[in-house]
């Protein structure tokens, strides 16, 4: 799964990312909204990602995103959000 590049795990109840994606290096796209995920954490190896989609999720802080340099969509609507670090 190492090579995998498109991850929708959309309306699976998670609350915790963990560390269950690290060594997705692969991946360009995440699809990981409508869950109850309260932080982000888990994400830092995700380095060619493209597409982040944390929508409709528990998470007042938008930290832990800095190593992700490639970036291009990043959607957050519905949070309610206390702190930023890459906004």
């Amino acid at each position: 799964m190492s090579h995998l590049s498109k991850l929708s795990l959309q309306s699976n109840r998670i609350v915790d990312i963990g560390t269950g994606l690290l060594a997705l290096t692969s991946l360009t796209e995440l699809y990981l909204s409508e869950n109850g995920i309260e932080r982000i954490s888990g994400l830092h190896t995700l380095v060619n990602l493209h597409t982040l989609d944390l929508s409709i999720n528990r998470i007042s802080e938008l930290d832990g995103l800095e190593t992700l340099t490639e970036l291009r969509e990043f959607w957050v609507r519905w949070l309610v959000l206390s702190s930023c670090s890459r906004c």
